[in-house]
């Protein structure tokens, strides 16, 4: 890969009485006072007026504003963002290594919840082509001529997406899991020529069992990401 462009993993549970109060900021920015995180309000535009909501959720940035962590009603993410003002990122271990070390510094803050599913993404920039010609070579090797365009070049979005099913190990137990994966040349300037890859592992949601602790999340990452290494050779080298 060229470039991480975002990495989340993602614990479902009920969160919904976890409030934003002064007594749980401060409790949460304890804890992650090593990496300089902040509190950040979350915002929403109101379709019908048009106008600026701040909404009652916890959020936090780190200075570098790289790491995002987000407690949603049903769910919290840890999240990376590719930032242009900061060093590109090629590997997962440091990013992983960062979002587990969250995880385990706010273990005591979310340990009351079990949870029911997780999850772990990412989007990266898979290769960036030289020229059309040789990206068009690239499409190919995954589809054939379409039928709706008389030239390849006339082609300015394309997308191929496919789900299997994986086992992925989490508290000693294999999770059985989605493994879906999205290639697509980006309607974007600043990527052209480029193919984007992401790749989304969940556990299944037809099973929604309160199962995890928070620590699992910890597991699936680590097991998860043979996988991401796996499909992201694949695409290169099929």
């Amino acid at each position: 890969m060229e470039k991480i462009l975002n990495y989340q993993a993602s614990f479902f549970g009920d969160f919904s009485g976890l409030k934003v109060t002064e007594e749980n900021v401060s409790s949460f920015l304890s804890q992650l006072k090593g990496f300089m995180f902040m509190p950040l309000p979350m915002t929403s535009i109101d379709i019908r007026t048009n106008k600026l909501m701040v909404d009652n959720r916890m959020q936090f940035i780190s200075a570098d504003r790289n790491y995002y962590i987000t407690v949603l009603p049903e769910r919290v993410d840890f999240t990376y963002n590719y930032n242009p003002q900061t060093t590109s990122l090629t590997d997962f271990k440091e990013i992983q290594k960062n979002i587990l070390t969250f995880i385990e510094l706010l273990e005591s803050n979310l340990s009351g919840t079990k949870g029911n599913r997780i999850a772990n993404s990412t989007v990266f920039v898979l290769n960036t082509f030289q020229d059309r010609t040789t990206l068009n070579e690239f499409i190919k090797k995954f589809s054939n001529k379409s039928i709706f365009y008389q030239d390849e070049n006339d082609i300015i979005e394309w997308q191929l997406r496919y789900n299997s099913r994986r086992n992925i190990v989490a508290n000693d137990k294999a999770e059985n899991s989605n493994a879906i994966i999205n290639l697509n040349i980006p309607n974007n300037p600043e990527l052209n020529n480029s193919v984007l890859m992401s790749v989304d592992i969940n556990t299944d949601p037809r099973n929604n069992s309160p199962r995890f602790v928070i620590n699992d999340l910890d597991d699936y990452v680590k097991n998860a990401t043979p996988v991401f290494i796996e499909l992201e050779n694949k695409a290169k080298n099929d």
